[in-house]
C-alpha cells in the first residue's frame, strides 16, 4: 500500500494515464505500490508493472531488474508489463501483445479554425453540463457501446468500472451532452488529478438519440475545463483504432510516447530471469 505522500509523488511525476493511482486501484482492484520509481499493483496472484518511470529516462535493463525484484518478493501467477519498449525476447511467451502510441494535445489558444463550425452548430442543438456521479443514463450508453462494438474483456472492465471509479476518486468528472428533450447524448470521463495535464479516461455516445458533432462539443468542452484548471496540455490516450486516431489529430493531437504491453503467465521464475539477463545491457529508449 502506498502512503499519501508516495500518492503526490506519483501524481506530480506523472506523464501517463497508468500513473493515475485512483484510477488504475479501481479499474484493477489491487494494491498500489511504489517500488522505486515504478509504480504498480497487485491482486491475489497477479502483478501490474507500470515501466515509464517517475523520474528520469527508461532503461529496459534497469526496468527488468525492478521486475525481477517484484517477482521473487510477490510471486505473481500473471504479470502485466506496461512500458515504452518491451524485451524482445519475450514476444514467443506473451498470450497477448498490445503496441499503440500515446496521444497528447497541447494546450490550445482555442477551438481549431476547422472545427469552429461543427462546434457552433452542436452547441444550437445541445447543453453541456459537468457532473461527478455516473447515473444510469451513462449506463445506458455504456452498455450500447459494449453491445455494439464487444470489446476486449479489460476494455469491457475499464467501462464497467467507471461508476466505482468516479464515485471515489474527487479528481473525476463527467462531462454530458443533452438535447433540448433532456437525452444524454454523449459524455467524457475526465481526470484532474495531475497537476500538468487532464487526462480524458473515456468517451460514449447514445445511437438510441443521435446527435451531430456531440464529440466535438465534449472535446472543446474538456480544452475549456482544463484551461481553466491550468493544465498545459491534455492526455488523449491510444490511438486504439485508425477512426479514433483521426478525431485526435483532427484536434491537434499527437503521437507523443510508445506504448507496448504483455501479459505473462509466471511459473518457472529461472527461465524468465534467464530471458531478462539474455542481451539487454544499456538498452534505453
Amino acid at each position: 500500500m502506498i502512503s499519501p505522500a508516495e500518492k503526490a509523488y506519483i501524481l506530480e511525476q506523472a506523464y501517463i494515464p497508468e500513473h493515475l493511482v485512483d484510477l488504475m486501484t479501481q479499474v484493477s482492484g489491487g494494491e498500489p505500490f511504489l517500488w522505486g520509481d515504478y509504480f504498480g499493483l497487485r491482486g491475489r496472484d497477479w502483478t501490474i508493472m507500470v515501466g515509464y518511470p517517475l523520474s528520469g529516462e527508461f532503461l529496459l535493463e534497469r526496468f527488468g531488474a525492478a521486475v525481477r525484484e517484484i517477482l521473487d518478493k510477490f510471486r505473481p501467477r500473471e504479470v502485466w508489463v506496461i512500458a515504452p519498449r518491451l524485451p524482445g525476447d519475450w514476444e514467443g511467451r506473451f498470450s497477448e501483445l498490445e503496441r499503440d502510441h500515446y496521444f497528447t494535445l497541447d494546450m490550445p489558444a482555442g477551438i481549431p479554425r476547422p472545427l469552429q463550425r461543427a462546434v457552433s452548430k452542436a452547441r444550437e442543438n445541445l447543453t453541456v453540463t459537468r457532473t461527478t456521479a455516473c447515473t444510469e443514463p451513462h449506463l445506458t450508453l455504456i452498455r450500447e457501446f459494449l453491445e455494439r462494438v464487444n470489446p476486449h474483456p479489460r476494455m469491457r472492465e475499464l467501462y464497467l468500472s467507471m461508476p466505482r471509479y468516479v464515485g471515489k476518486s474527487p479528481s473525476a468528472l463527467i462531462l454530458d451532452a443533452h438535447d433540448h428533450e433532456g437525452n444524454l447524448t454523449a459524455f467524457y470521463v475526465v481526470d484532474l488529478a495531475v497537476p500538468r495535464f487532464a487526462a480524458y479516461i473515456i468517451g460514449c455516445r447514445s445511437w438510441r438519440h443521435p446527435a451531430p458533432y456531440a464529440s466535438d462539443l465534449l472535446m472543446a468542452e474538456m480544452i475549456a475545463l482544463s484551461q481553466e484548471q491550468g493544465k498545459t496540455y491534455i492526455h488523449l490516450g491510444l490511438g486504439v483504432s485508425p477512426g479514433i486516431r483521426r478525431f485526435k489529430e483532427k484536434w491537434g493531437g499527437r503521437p507523443t510516447r510508445p506504448y507496448e504491453m504483455g501479459r505473462l503467465i509466471w511459473r518457472k521464475p529461472s527461465i524468465f530471469t534467464s530471458l531478462w539477463n539474455r542481451g539487454h545491457a544499456g538498452s534505453r529508449v
